[in-house]
């Protein structure tokens, strides 16, 4: 485990670094906030970002498994999927690590969720 806390999405969060980092633009930034008025959503860099059905969180070979089946950059702009609290995404960082994100407060402009990010050395 590299690391596991609380953060405030907007902007972004560089999830590799320790702990993570919040970016003021996209650059670097694993997942972000990328919220309407209307429509709650996040957003990941290239597909790099999956939905988790289940209620129970994730394990770092479950959220490998999602990304490669389920990978998307964006979840919620469409109006069609809702972004909740509670809602888990598996995330893949700009350097490959696996994270997973349970979102504790999907308010428009205030999102934090609770992280959970994998060392890329661990194994499966």
């Amino acid at each position: 485990m590299q690391w596991t806390g609380v953060v405030r999405l907007g902007a972004g969060v560089d999830l590799d670094q320790v702990p993570p980092t919040i970016r003021t633009s996209e650059a670097k930034a694993d997942i972000r906030e990328s919220s309407s008025f209307f429509v709650k959503s996040i957003k990941a860099q290239e597909q790099s970002l999956a939905p988790w059905d289940g209620s129970a969180t994730p394990t770092r070979r479950q959220c490998v498994e999602t990304l490669s089946t389920q990978g998307t950059t964006e979840w919620g702009e469409s109006g069609e999927e809702e972004v909740e609290d509670d809602s888990i995404f598996c995330v893949r960082t700009s350097e490959g690590r696996i994270a997973v994100i349970k979102l504790k407060k999907a308010v428009y402009h205030e999102m934090q969720a609770t992280v959970k990010v994998w060392n890329s050395l661990e194994s499966l």
